[in-house]
């Protein structure tokens, strides 16, 4: 058992399609983290995927684990980030396909039943709602989009 999140994009063509509206987002945050995160571990030259058929990263080195690979297939999903350094672009990049995409499914081992989000979750809340994405934690503990489909 590791440090973990779960999703599911749905196949449908209006997820497919807010998927790809997503992508300008989702470059930004690869651009951001552009020394940390590649297409796998141990091919660091290698840019992360960024594709309408899904996205695809790792951390450098030691600092990856399980590769982050999200697609609009209708797939439960996971991905171990074992709190590594690229735990927080994974983190942004969920954040910002769960508000975009209807339809879509994200909880995590970060959310805890305290209403309290922990590990990385803070900072990349803080991060994609300064796009206009907002949030609320529920009484659960789980995070949900909150009042906007998405930014203009």
């Amino acid at each position: 058992m590791g440090y973990t999140h779960y999703w599911t994009v749905p196949a449908t063509n209006e997820a497919k399609e807010a998927f790809e509206k997503a992508l300008p987002y989702i470059q930004k945050i690869v651009e951001e983290h552009k020394d940390l995160i590649c297409l796998e571990y141990d091919c660091e030259d290698e840019a992360p995927r960024i594709t309408p058929e899904g996205i695809r990263f790792n951390g450098k080195g030691e600092a990856g684990f399980e590769s982050f690979i999200i697609a609009p297939n209708g797939q439960w999903t996971f991905c171990k980030t074992a709190r590594k350094l690229y735990d927080l672009p994974v983190c942004k990049v969920l954040l910002v396909l769960f508000v975009m995409v209807p339809g879509m499914t994200l909880s995590s081992d970060g959310w805890r039943r305290n209403q309290k989000l922990d590990e990385n979750w803070p900072e990349a809340v803080e991060a994609v709602e300064r796009w206009g994405f907002r949030f609320i934690v529920t009484r659960n503990g789980a995070l949900e989009p909150h009042n906007t489909p998405h930014p203009a």
